[in-house]
């Protein structure tokens, strides 16, 4: 009897360590995901060097069981690459790259850093598993901060707003407007489908949303400065309308305040956004008539508050110089 009681306790200790197991399975698992669609995104030029779990859940969605690992992960380069990336999304919505320097179009219609061999860098972030008949598999991963640790070998294009496409919405309908200049007239100003706004000197006209009230011309407007430190923003469409060329990404990006007051007939709303990884602000000041008729948006995207005072002036000017149309 009591050898009979001895085997039972064994049997019960080896279930329990083999289910330990498969909690250190889901782990393995999710790294292993998470090096194959880094790798796969990238070109297998990132890497995974290390990878810890920080948490963990189940939860059952819809008759699937789903466990979620929260996770924290060094990741580095294995040869020089020009990583992608958006104005929304900022460079980590993937792990897309180019592994030459791009040129042409693809210069100065995309958002790119340049990062060299062996860049090393620290995320936070989650992965889904599925449980299947066969095991656990990976669905997918999310990655929610970024801290840049090293920037590699030979690294040669400083930390800014960014190189290339700062008019890229989310819904990935933007396209270089080789005819942008014709929309300038000739005291310097940008003339969109509803609206007129003076532009600095040598900035650069990226126009994004088009009207949905005329079949010419645009209802908003991005402006690059020379130096790419900072963007001009104006949405003025006829009537009412959605900036969606400016919604906040939460997977890279924080509200960090917002504040309204009446004016008027209208309600003013300031609105200020913080990147992840500290690479910029936007801030927008968004005014709505309180009977929901017009509606317009005006803001700025800066990469430090030295490049933010350096712009601040001609930005007051940008946004006071605004004329609005109605038909």
């Amino acid at each position: 009897m009591e050898k009979y009681f001895l085997a039972v306790i064994a049997f019960v200790g080896l279930i329990i360590m083999n289910s330990c197991g498969v909690t250190d399975d889901r782990e393995s698992i999710a790294r292993n995901f998470l090096q194959e669609k880094i790798s796969s995104e990238s070109k297998s030029t990132f890497k995974v060097d290390d990878f810890s779990k920080t948490n963990g859940y189940e939860q059952d969605l819809m008759g699937m069981k789903i466990y979620t690992i929260e996770f924290q992960t060094d990741i580095s380069t294995t040869q020089e690459i020009w990583k992608r990336g958006d104005l929304l999304s900022g460079y980590w919505g993937d792990f897309s790259v180019w592994t030459q320097a791009p040129t042409g179009w693809e210069a100065s219609a995309s958002l790119h850093k340049h990062f060299g061999q062996n860049a090393k860098f620290h995320f936070t972030g989650e992965c889904q598993l599925q449980q299947t008949e066969n095991g656990w598999r990976g669905l997918k991963y999310k990655m929610k901060s970024m801290q840049t640790l090293s920037e590699g070998s030979a690294s040669t294009n400083s930390s800014g707003v960014g190189v290339g496409n700062p008019g890229a919405n989310p819904n990935g309908n933007y396209s270089e407007n080789n005819n942008a200049s014709s929309t300038i007239t000739n005291t310097g100003n940008f003339k969109g489908a509803w609206f007129e706004i003076w532009i600095p000197t040598n900035f650069k006209v990226i126009p994004s949303l088009k009207s949905s009230s005329s079949s010419d011309g645009y209802e908003s407007a991005f402006f690059r400065s020379p130096d790419s430190k900072v963007e001009f923003y104006i949405f003025s469409p006829q009537w009412n309308g959605e900036p969606s060329d400016i919604a906040v990404n939460t997977a890279t990006e924080k509200q960090i305040s917002t504040e309204s007051k009446p004016s008027g007939n209208n309600i003013i709303t300031w609105v200020t956004i913080k990147a992840n990884d500290g690479h910029y602000t936007r801030a927008y000041q968004d005014t709505k008539a309180k009977d929901g008729s017009t509606r317009w948006v005006v803001g700025i995207k800066y990469s430090d508050q030295n490049s933010y005072n350096n712009y601040k002036e001609d930005y007051l000017k940008f946004k006071k110089s605004l004329q609005q149309f109605a038909d």
